[in-house]
């Protein structure tokens, strides 16, 4: 069995609404770098070592979408894993979208994501039993029992309890002492690679003119909202599985020389743990900072475009899948597609980039800095100790550190990007052509019906 890529848990914090935010991310994301390979069927190859569909024999899109709805998603991923090997299929890409959709739903049971897992100190995951089958997440909820049912099956089933991520010191202080911070983000570079293979599928897809739409009804998710995955579905599941590769290789350019357990357990105390993250927070960068800077910005500029030419196609593909990009205005497409040029332009290597549609109306943006390796300024800190109205500590952000590392040199008139302050501090759409209705309009059919099938308060 070969293993399969990257993983994102399911974050939850035993609340609806991020219960909604994770089915909807389990819908619609869609992650794959090839399946896991045992059990599938046999078929004939050509001297390439491709395996031939043959038109007389079984379809295995149409069974692995079967199987899905039938809540095997072992199964469904077996089939979808043979039939993208057929690349004579008359539905290859259906067969790649499928895999890619079934290799997320499993994602936290894949060894390359349980190393992550496990140096955090958490428990393997039955994604099949606890999430997809007929007593797991996604039958209870759409069953509509009391939240107190759903919290405590999630605190049964993740790896750890809903507690422990809201106070990530807890699962720190059952660490073993020499857990290095390094050591686990040097695992999360491996899933950003990955990530960027998945990426590449992705737009394989994409780019093929036979693909219209991967359609599942919505009894794979004891739902009755069917997945439907476009072309503009694709492209902007691409451009955020860029996106987040390349944050993951951002942060990682830097040195954490962090002991986890010593350094940031419950067992230190809140000032000591906040002093010696800011000791180390953006102060260094590692050997590979400068490779790794350079994939962090590469991918960032696909995952631009791929927004840019998702807005740009959207309104006018013919096949409509659960995301209605018709709702996008002539105008809201044109002062989109500007920015996202703009911002493209801003890692180039012509200088800083003036903001046509933003205000202020002089402003610019140059994104350079944030790939040449600029570490934080000494006097600056990321982060500080707070009290809260019941006098209990806690970390907030210094928005002065913020600012010295993302705004400074960066914007252009430069600012406190502290959102409690009345003045703003960019606005990119000036004349509010653009605004998060615009994005309403796409999204919020489709999470409505979520929303509805499992009971999710908006």
């Amino acid at each position: 069995m070969r293993d399969t890529p990257a993983q994102r848990q399911i974050a939850v914090n035993a609340t609806r609404p991020t219960l909604a935010l994770t089915l909807i991310v389990l819908l619609l994301a869609a992650l794959a770098m090839g399946a896991d390979g045992g059990c599938v069927p046999v078929g004939s190859e050509d001297a390439s070592g491709a395996t031939n569909f043959d038109p007389d024999g079984p379809d295995f899109v149409s069974e692995g979408v079967a199987a899905l709805e039938h809540h095997d998603v072992q199964q469904a991923r077996e089939h979808f894993a043979f039939a993208s090997t057929q690349g004579n299929h008359p539905r290859h890409g259906e067969a790649v979208v499928g895999q890619v959709v079934t290799e997320l739903m499993l994602m936290p049971e894949w060894s390359s994501t349980g190393g992550v897992i496990s140096a955090l100190g958490g428990r393997p995951v039955d994604m099949q039993r606890d999430v997809y089958g007929p007593e797991g997440l996604l039958a209870l909820t759409a069953a509509h029992v009391e939240d107190r049912v759903v919290e405590n099956h999630l605190d049964a089933i993740m790896p750890w309890t809903g507690d422990d991520l809201s106070q990530p010191e807890l699962i720190f202080g059952r660490l073993q002492p020499g857990t290095s911070v390094n050591d686990v983000l040097d695992k999360l570079v491996i899933v950003a690679h990955d990530l960027v293979g998945l990426a590449d599928r992705l737009a394989e897809v994409s780019a093929d003119p036979a693909f219209t739409a991967f359609t599942v009804r919505g009894d794979a998710f004891f739902a009755r909202t069917t997945l439907r995955l476009t072309r503009p579905e694709l492209m902007m599941l691409e451009a955020s599985l860029r996106a987040t590769a390349s944050m993951i290789f951002w942060v990682t350019a830097y040195d954490w020389n962090l002991d986890l357990h010593d350094d940031l357990s419950d067992a230190v105390p809140l000032d000591a743990r906040v002093d010696r993250f800011n000791a180390v927070a953006f102060r260094a960068l590692r050997p590979e900072a400068t490779e790794l800077l350079a994939q962090s910005r590469a991918q960032l500029l696909l995952a631009v475009d791929g927004v840019r030419r998702t807005i740009v196609d959207g309104p006018d593909n013919p096949h409509k899948g659960n995301l209605r990009w018709e709702a996008l205005s002539d105008r809201e497409v044109a002062d989109l597609e500007t920015t996202l040029a703009e911002v493209s332009a801003a890692m180039g290597p012509d200088g800083p980039v003036l903001l046509s549609n933003a205000a202020p109306e002089d402003a610019t943006l140059d994104l350079r800095p944030l790939f040449a390796g600029r570490t934080l300024p000494a006097e600056r800190n990321l982060v500080r100790h707070a009290v809260d109205e019941f006098g209990d500590g806690s970390w907030e952000l210094d928005w002065d550190g913020v600012a010295a590392l993302w705004i400074e040199g960066v914007l252009d008139p430069s600012c406190n990007p502290d959102p409690d302050l009345e003045d703003t501090c960019l606005s990119l759409f000036a004349d509010e052509v653009v605004s998060d209705r615009t994005f309403d309009a796409v999204a919020d059919p489709f999470i409505s019906s979520v929303e509805s099938d499992y009971n999710i308060a908006p």
